[in-house]
């Protein structure tokens, strides 16, 4: 039934598409508009003028007082404006349509069979870029809004791309030096782009703040593949880390560097970002940040605001909610620093000229699912040990009472980012009865976003020559401590509750 009920859901959900419908450049709020001449230049070949431009919803640029046009080998003429960019809501891949000004009827026409603005990327330009992500157990249930906001900001950077590859990212997710993760960089594709996000919704919060550690492997990355993978034939049009904490460093080292405490990093850090560049090409360093829980006084929010500007274009946040936002602006920004776009007009038209982003109408009709990145789960491993009461009936002397002991192990596969399925093993020994008691059956985690888990088992235990049901049920909090009550035995017969605590690793 439940089943039947997501489906029909998903269906309802994906019955509303986005139409577009082209918009007259009186009415549009996007658009650029501009005069059309055609003047012979002195080889006697025609030369395009674009004067008198305006636009709406749209930046580049600043062109001056004219652009001069390129004629094409399809007998049109191209316009390229530089530094493009918009918060049009289809994003900058979707295509400018083109109209020109009829003057003996005093109306914008639309002409569908001239080409086209598009947007795009200097194709032979490539960004490489890592993005750098607090994942310590302070930011607890507000680490979903953090991966929404990295995935969001992917998907920008994808749509401006076109899905062409021309920028590389990498991505860093650090807590202690030991849960800091990293994807390879890679070339962002319509394909790595679900690797990405798998990578990024596959990330824990975990205790610890290695920033220094986590920011100075981002760098060595960058490094590494600007050396090798950016050929000379390729030139590089920026170098960039954008960076998300919400606390203060107290972690970094690396002996392999002489290097022992998080102070004596940061400094370490400030020397090797000091004028920093690659195939030459500066660093560009963008932190995001936010008072975590780790933050008590204004004393620290200070300094913590101190390190931030001293390593990077520093922004504090007044809290997680905000940093969709921020990402967001952080992708247009980058996006112009490379993005253009290419307006044709007929190379036999001269006169008032306008391109126009197309009106966004939502309407029904009946589209399959978009395909969501998998979410991958993270194994569960604990260890616990119980203490209890037991209560054992023997005929036809009555009812026996006394304590109950156990300890046993659990392991707990990820069958999807929300859900668990694994075994528990346990022995334990009650004194009511003096009987050793192992037990074993299946165990299930329902995983919520905070990093928790509701944690539920069934299965038998041994008691005698017999073999009552053990049932179990509790939550593992985010920080690896977990607790559960276990109930075995029969109801009638024979009995023992014990209280488990665990810790998973």
């Amino acid at each position: 039934m439940k089943r039947i009920f997501l489906f029909v859901i998903g269906m309802m959900m994906s019955a509303v598409m986005i139409a577009q419908t082209r918009t007259n450049p009186d009415n549009a709020d996007y658009y650029i508009k501009g005069y059309l001449s055609i003047e012979r230049g002195q080889d006697g070949r025609p030369v395009y003028k674009l004067s008198n431009i305006q636009s709406k919803g749209i930046s580049f640029d600043d062109p001056g007082s004219t652009m001069l046009g390129e004629e094409t080998t399809q007998e049109d003429v191209m316009f390229q404006f530089t530094h493009y960019s918009t918060d049009y809501e289809g994003g900058i891949s979707t295509p400018l349509d083109f109209w020109r000004y009829d003057e003996s009827i005093n109306e914008w026409q639309p002409d569908v069979e001239t080409r086209q603005g598009n947007a795009g990327v200097q194709e032979k330009r490539s960004m490489v870029l890592m993005l750098v992500l607090d994942c310590s157990s302070s930011l607890k249930s507000d680490f979903s809004l953090v991966q929404e906001a990295a995935v969001e900001f992917l998907k920008s950077l994808l749509d401006a791309s076109n899905g062409k590859g021309n920028i590389k990212i990498g991505i860093v997710g650090f807590s202690k030096i030991s849960e800091t993760e990293f994807f390879p960089i890679t070339s962002l594709n319509n394909s790595t782009y679900y690797n990405m996000c798998n990578f990024i919704n596959g990330r824990h919060v975990q205790n610890g703040t290695a920033l220094y550690y986590a920011m100075d492997k981002a760098i060595d990355a960058m490094e590494s593949y600007c050396a090798t993978s950016i050929p000379a034939a390729e030139p590089l049009s920026s170098a960039i880390m954008v960076t998300f904490t919400d606390g203060l460093d107290q972690t970094s080292r690396d002996e392999d560097k002489g290097i022992y405490t998080a102070e004596d990093y940061y400094t370490e850090l400030q020397r090797k970002m000091q004028g920093k560049r690659f195939n030459g090409v500066p660093l560009q360093s963008k932190m995001r940040g936010v008072r975590g829980g780790d933050i008590a006084s204004d004393a620290q929010l200070g300094k913590f605001r101190r390190i931030g500007e001293s390593l990077a274009d520093f922004k504090l946040l007044g809290n997680v909610s905000e940093l969709g936002q921020e990402f967001k602006s952080i992708a247009q920004g980058l996006i112009s620093e490379w993005s253009v776009l290419n307006c044709f007009v007929p190379n036999s038209f001269k006169g008032k000229v306008a391109w126009t982003y197309p009106t966004m109408e939502r309407k029904a009709f009946a589209l399959d699912k978009p395909r969501e990145p998998k979410k991958k789960g993270r194994t569960f491993f604990g260890i616990n040990a119980g203490f209890g009461y037991a209560s054992v009936y023997y005929y036809p002397s009555g009812t026996h009472e006394g304590g109950a002991f156990s300890a046993g192990l659990d392991v707990a596969f990820p069958i999807a980012q929300s859900f668990n399925m694994g075994v528990f093993a346990s022995c334990g020994y009650e004194m009511a009865g003096e009987s050793i008691n192992p037990a074993g059956g299946l165990l299930g985690l329902v995983n919520f976003k905070n990093g928790g888990s509701l944690y539920l088992g069934g299965g038998l235990s041994l008691y005698d020559d017999e073999f009552p049901p053990d049932i179990r049920i509790g939550y593992k909090f985010n920080n690896g401590l977990y607790l559960f009550a276990e109930y075995m035995g029969f109801f009638d017969s024979n009995a023992a509750e014990l209280i488990h605590v665990g810790y998973a690793f």
